[in-house]
């Protein structure tokens, strides 16, 4: 597995230049992607901070090294994976202090867009910032305020997380501070839903907030947009037995319609992630993996299932295997990113963020606390992969 990293780079590495075309759906790639210098990446202080996006030219990839004096920092990436020109630094403070932490980071690219935000945790306050710009990361807003935060130390990795869908529209949805229950005594977990930027038209959806009485460890499970319905899933403690079952909340604006859907039980949640047709929400259950494949017209749990990746004519197929069987199937072809929940553990740990530009599947993940990008493709039947080096 061939290592990447943005060392200061004035421009595209090697001697092939860049590349921003995606190939044509459904067709191989005419040739392996060019070579790339493995060099050093930054280290973090918080392995969870950091994102990975694909965009219209490859691929983003966005971390914070901890006190938020630091700033954030953007690396765009072409779509065999190289350097396009150096990463671009946003201020990430707000109105907190400059030794307050970023604790949680996410970022979406979507119909041109690119919108990015991130939770600033200071001594007895936290804030959730946003910004927007277009795909290509030329430039992002200044950072707008979008609410507080839940000041508690967070005991998960998500914070917050952010969809996007094919017409600009953004939305980040996080945990805010906990408030007096509406429905009964004791204080709720705020999940919070709102547009990035803030809406100002009458007609646009707004903001959002749900009560959960009793909040999983994991509270945030997953959020995302496919085929006109936006996903938003949480966790939450059945107060008799303290089970954790996940709570997927299905938003279609076209026709005004929502719905709630508990799923996966007694399962600790693994995350949501997109599917051909909609979305697939894992768990880890006391007998294995279960996977519930989730869309307008088709509802399904597996259990026990196993996550695949193989190649065909040159392109990856994601699977869901339940029983030896292909229960689900992701075919990439274009641009697609939140996949790492599809790839098996010995490709994507617990923290990775996997993206496909096209061209090449791009794995980050963190090692050592230093931050390291990887590159994968399929070649025929094949899928290519060099050993990883660190340095």
């Amino acid at each position: 597995m061939c290592t990447l990293f943005l060392a200061a780079l004035s421009g595209c590495a090697g001697a092939h230049g860049c590349h921003s075309a995606d190939a044509p759906a459904g067709a191989a790639p005419a040739q392996p992607p060019p070579p790339a210098a493995t060099v050093q990446g930054p280290l973090l202080d918080d392995a969870s901070v950091f994102e990975l996006v694909a965009t219209s030219e490859g691929a983003l990839l966005l971390w914070a090294a901890g006190e938020c004096q630091r700033g954030l920092s953007l690396q765009r990436f072409d779509a065999d994976g190289l350097p396009l020109g150096a990463a671009i630094g946003v201020p990430a403070c707000g109105e907190l202090d400059a030794k307050a932490r970023v604790t949680s980071l996410a970022a979406v690219a979507a119909g041109g867009k690119l919108g990015v935000a991130w939770v600033v945790r200071g001594a007895d306050r936290a804030e959730v910032l946003g910004s927007i710009g277009d795909d290509a990361a030329g430039s992002l807003a200044a950072p707008a305020p979008l609410g507080a935060a839940d000041v508690t130390p967070p005991a998960a990795q998500r914070q917050l997380l952010i969809s996007g869908a094919e017409t600009g529209q953004l939305r980040v949805m996080f945990r805010g501070p906990s408030a007096a229950c509406t429905a009964q005594a004791g204080a709720c977990a705020q999940v919070i839903s709102t547009p990035l930027p803030r809406a100002r038209q009458a007609a646009a959806r707004r903001t959002d907030t749900r009560e959960v009485p009793t909040a999983c460890p994991q509270l945030l499970v997953g959020s995302a947009w496919n085929r006109g319905v936006w996903y938003d899933a949480f966790c939450a403690l059945e107060s008799a037995a303290g089970l954790p079952t996940t709570e997927v909340y299905s938003v279609r604006p076209e026709i005004f319609y929502a719905e709630a859907l508990p799923t996966l039980r007694s399962c600790t949640p693994i995350g949501l992630a997109p599917s051909e047709r909609g979305v697939i929400v894992l768990g880890a259950c006391a007998d294995g993996i279960y996977a519930h494949a989730l869309s307008e017209a088709h509802r399904v749990v597996h259990a026990r299932v196993q996550r695949a990746l193989r190649c065909e004519a040159g392109r990856p197929i994601l699977e869901i295997r339940a029983r030896g069987d292909v229960a689900e199937s992701y075919k990439l072809s274009g641009p697609r990113d939140r996949i790492e929940l599809w790839l098996p553990e010995s490709l994507a740990g617990e923290t990775a963020r996997a993206a496909f530009t096209g061209r090449n599947l791009l794995i980050a993940e963190v090692q050592g606390q230093r931050l390291t990008l990887s590159r994968q493709h399929c070649q025929g039947e094949t899928l290519v992969s060099d050993t990883r080096t660190m340095l």
